[in-house]
């Protein structure tokens, strides 16, 4: 966003903006592929079958590979390069490397380990210990649901001629602004590419996996962990990633976090980031209830004042989608804080009123 936007009066096109930041992008283009338009493909419900029975393949028996993926964002392009190993039932390990570090995910019968060179702290849990499900691991850490990922709209599949030459099924459809396409092994049903479009058919994100051994030989300590000396070992799935959390984005921004001590219930924290408000540095917490995305803004001290056309606003605007969401901004101890979000107006009052600016974390 940029300062000229001030100028808009009690900043309208800022409310518009806010709401859009975390919401698909409307449907402005026709599917990026032919689904549907060839006498070789068959019915969406086979093609969603195929995706199924892929995600699951690699779930059934033990298994190593390696994926290389890459998501193509405004700022640039983001690329992590995964190995996995898997030993049914509840072994599982994921290391991940990324352009600022590393994180490895280890999990067996009795306990769970989540590790992010980032952050000085660990999480160590028992295997089916309250809680876990309460925070939303990082990408590529977890046995994903084989339904998860499935977004309604048309779909259809054809045989193509995958990587190296094999025979593949290509499965593809979605939603004009959420195309996607899936090459499948027609043998083993492995899943060896995946591209993924966005609005106007542009390419946001690929997958590639390699490397696969359905029979590995993994050695004892595959699922073992120690954890790096000097981390800190947290035991509560929350503490640990609000600690991790607020420690990566005090580094990127002289703000000093507050937390809402209140959220609606089903609402659970779900990432953060640095971002900017009327062309102000901000602090954003997202939280997530399953469907429905609350977000919580934190402008730099010093920009914000009693005064600023958005200190008191409390409005409901457009998603993009034709539902409308509610922005509301208060000053708190020197900061402008916005939440956005499906919720009333009592509860973001109640959000506003309960913010911790020294977490007990």
């Amino acid at each position: 966003m940029t300062r000229a936007m001030r100028r808009w009066g009690a900043g309208g096109l800022l409310l518009v903006s806010l709401a859009m930041m975390f919401t698909p992008a409307p449907p402005r283009a026709l599917a990026c592929g032919a689904a549907g338009d060839s006498g070789e493909q068959q019915s969406a419900a086979e093609a969603l079958r195929l995706l199924r029975q892929a995600e699951e393949a690699r779930w059934l028996q033990p298994v190593f590979y390696r994926e290389l993926q890459t998501t193509i964002l405004r700022h640039g392009v983001e690329t992590v390069a995964r190995t996995i190993a898997w030993r049914p039932p509840a072994e599982l390990r994921v290391e991940e490397d990324h352009d600022d570090g590393r994180r490895i995910a280890v999990w067996n019968g009795e306990e769970r380990w989540l590790y992010d060179s980032r952050s000085p702290y660990v999480l160590h849990t028992e295997a089916r210990a309250p809680g876990w499900d309460q925070v939303a691991p990082p990408l590529g850490f977890g046995r994903p649901s084989p339904h998860g990922r499935l977004t309604p709209g048309q779909w259809a599949w054809s045989e193509a001629q995958g990587p190296g030459g094999r025979a593949v099924y290509l499965v593809e459809g979605g939603k004009p602004y959420a195309y996607s396409r899936y090459w499948i092994d027609q043998v083993h049903y492995f899943l060896w590419k995946e591209e993924h479009y966005g609005p106007g058919c542009q390419l946001v994100g690929v997958v590639v996996r390699s490397d696969l051994d359905f029979d590995p030989e993994l050695a004892p300590d595959t699922f073992a962990f120690e954890p790096p000396e000097g981390a800190q070992v947290v035991t509560d799935p929350i503490t640990w990633r609000m600690r991790s959390l607020l420690h990566a984005l005090s580094r990127h921004a002289p703000i000093a976090p507050a937390v809402p001590t209140y959220v609606p219930a089903g609402y659970m924290l779900a990432g953060g980031g640095i971002t900017e408000v009327d062309g102000s540095p901000a602090l954003h917490l997202r939280f997530h209830d399953g469907r429905d995305l609350l977000s919580v803004f934190q402008v730099l001290a010093g920009e914000a004042s009693e005064t600023s056309p958005l200190a008191g606003v409390a409005r409901r605007v457009s998603d993009g989608r034709g539902a409308e969401v509610l922005v509301m901004g208060a000053v708190r101890d020197g900061y402008l804080f916005l939440v956005v979000g499906d919720l009333t107006q009592a509860e973001a009052e109640r959000i506003l009123s309960n913010l911790q600016f020294e977490p007990d974390f």
